[in-house]
């Protein structure tokens, strides 16, 4: 599906330099590098909070365009969350930067990185996702 440029318009786009010791894969969700400004990881855990999602692939110490709006791919793990539908909110569900529904517990907060604009049935779909970097505490 990627490539097809099928309803993706990225918005707000913002430069990182990618972590040493770190490689990002293209459409990975992304998140701050502990404090140092300027500098973006892969996420350590689930529910991490998302500065946003990777426009293209890129080695340690390089810059990189990380989307923070619009709509743009994402890549899916439906082994946590099941499949993912038009609709679902997203969060951040492993440590590569794949999405997964958000399932988050009573009384958490969740790190919402978009609403799922296309489906997703197995582990590593590419799917559309407005970026909407939220967190709300779940009632």
């Amino acid at each position: 599906m990627a490539g097809t440029g099928m309803g993706v318009k990225p918005g707000e786009t913002e430069s990182f330099q990618v972590k040493n010791g770190t490689t990002v894969t293209n459409f990975a969700a992304l998140v701050q590098s502990g404090t140092t400004e300027g500098e973006c990881d892969l996420p350590a855990a689930k529910n991490d909070p998302c500065i946003g999602i990777a426009m293209y692939a890129q080695a340690e110490d390089k810059m990189v365009a990380v989307i923070k709006s619009g709509t743009y791919w994402a890549k899916a793990n439906v082994t946590l969350g099941g499949a993912i539908v038009p609709g679902d909110k997203l969060i951040i569900a492993d440590t590569s930067g794949r999405l997964m529904k958000d399932d988050t517990a009573s009384g958490a907060v969740a790190y919402i990185v978009g609403t799922a604009r296309t489906p997703a049935s197995a582990d590593n779909d590419e799917l559309i996702v407005a970026i909407e970097l939220d967190e709300y505490q779940i009632a």
